[in-house]
């Protein structure tokens, strides 16, 4: 999150260009869309808690709110939903 973090004037429109290190590919979509479902889902895990199916919440952590993270997990949601990823349906 810390290399989305440096991105300060990036749109959520602009297309993502995805490499994973030791794969061979070339990102058409295929594999954005692999890395916003990954980003998507860590930032379930990371930073909601509660139950399945009936709407999590932002965990309690002033670090993680002082740090950035809850801005940043924002812009990857609005970066997925603009380029055909998955919605935070878990909200």
């Amino acid at each position: 999150m810390k290399l989305w973090q440096r991105q300060k004037n990036a749109s959520p429109l602009n297309p993502l260009k995805v490499t994973f290190i030791g794969e061979a590919g070339v990102d058409t979509g295929a594999l954005r869309l692999e890395f916003l479902t990954e980003m998507v889902a860590g930032l379930e895990e990371r930073l909601f808690e509660g139950e399945e199916g009936k709407g999590k919440m932002p965990k309690y952590s002033i670090s993680d709110l002082e740090k950035g993270l809850f801005r940043v997990a924002g812009e990857i949601f609005a970066a997925s939903l603009a380029q055909g990823g998955p919605a935070p349906n878990f909200l």
